[in-house]
């Protein structure tokens, strides 16, 4: 089966690399969104791979924020584009597999028109927070985690809090953004669609689903208005569509989701970075969990060999430039 691999960059090419090396069975595309703050040079190893394509278009994926939701868009539209049917999953960099590149295989052409993901109403999925995203408009205001503020609208607040938050985001964001940023949060929230459905950001689709989804948001321009000032958009926007494409009988059987997470006992902050002490427990994962996140070659890598020799999907040659990744024509050296 031909595999569709999006993958959300945001650090370390030779990490991203080994994730593509891994998987690579010769009947797999990788279509790579590489964060803006990403250090690349113009002619990387990455451009150079004849099954990967790095999408044009470069964001800043800042936590939480509608841009992680648009690089996602940008490389599946690139994906779509290229007319070759195949089976879509999205990744991040920081992603690796638990099974072997046959297993993949073997799972998702046993399971071509199933969407894998977990989902469900957004008030089961965050029962304690959920109202977080419906009732409140998430405003980015940099780079850093703790700059995407949770705010009511500002018509609701007295005089001298609605003046100090305006001066905040003009400041910030510039005139012409600010500006825009005031005129949208405004108003109260008013979600269009109930309920709405949240989960894991990872997800798989089939290509059909995945074709439905991108035309369905083109023909529902509220859901960029409506999610570029939610908290954490890309783990609703696409469970949502998704609810309302399977009301419409264009998906049918939905499925657990491919990727597995460690985190925190209450389910905020970040995800675990894994390391050697979780090998048992990745090579134990049920026959349809396929990856595993965080891992990160700067606190263990040790583990990435493991995963390798106990799957077998190593290369024979890490680092070995393979003769279908030689530079494309008219690629400078």
């Amino acid at each position: 089966m031909l595999k569709h691999y999006l993958v959300l960059g945001h650090r370390r090419e030779d990490q991203i690399l080994r994730l593509i090396d891994s998987l690579d069975d010769g009947d797999s595309r990788f279509w790579a969104h590489l964060d803006a703050r990403m250090p690349l040079p113009e002619y990387s190893s990455l451009r150079h791979r004849r099954s990967v394509t790095v999408v044009t278009q470069r964001r800043e994926c800042n936590w939480g924020t509608y841009e992680i939701v648009a690089a996602t868009l940008d490389a599946l539209r690139a994906a779509i584009a290229s007319g070759e049917p195949g089976y879509v999953v999205l990744l991040s960099g920081q992603d690796y597999p638990v099974k072997s590149r046959d297993q993949i295989d073997a799972h998702l052409s046993a399971h071509p028109h199933a969407v894998h993901g977990d989902t469900a109403p957004i008030s089961a999925t965050w029962p304690d927070r959920y109202r977080w995203k419906t009732d409140f408009y998430a405003v980015s205001l940099g780079g850093q985690r703790t700059s995407l503020k949770l705010w009511p609208a500002l018509s609701s607040l007295g005089s001298k809090d609605r003046w100090n938050r305006m001066r905040l985001i003009l400041g910030s964001l510039g005139l012409g953004r600010g500006v825009r940023c005031i005129r949208d949060i405004w108003h109260p929230r008013t979600p269009f669609v109930v309920p709405q459905y949240g989960g894991s950001q990872w997800w798989g689709m089939p290509w059909t689903v995945a074709t439905s989804v991108l035309g369905y948001l083109d023909a529902h321009p509220e859901y960029e208005r409506y999610y570029r000032y939610t908290q954490c958009p890309d783990e609703i926007i696409f469970h949502t569509v998704i609810e309302q494409l399977r009301l419409a009988g264009q998906v049918g059987k939905v499925l657990p989701k491919l990727t597995h997470v460690v985190w925190p006992p209450d389910n905020t902050g970040s995800p675990k970075v894994l390391g050697m002490e979780d090998l048992a427990a990745l090579l134990a994962l049920p026959e349809h969990v396929l990856f595993a996140r965080k891992l990160d070659l700067d606190h263990d890598a040790e583990l990435f060999d493991a995963l390798d020799k106990a799957i077998d999907g190593t290369l024979q040659a890490r680092g070995h430039v393979m003769p279908s990744d030689e530079p494309k024509a008219g690629d400078a050296p």
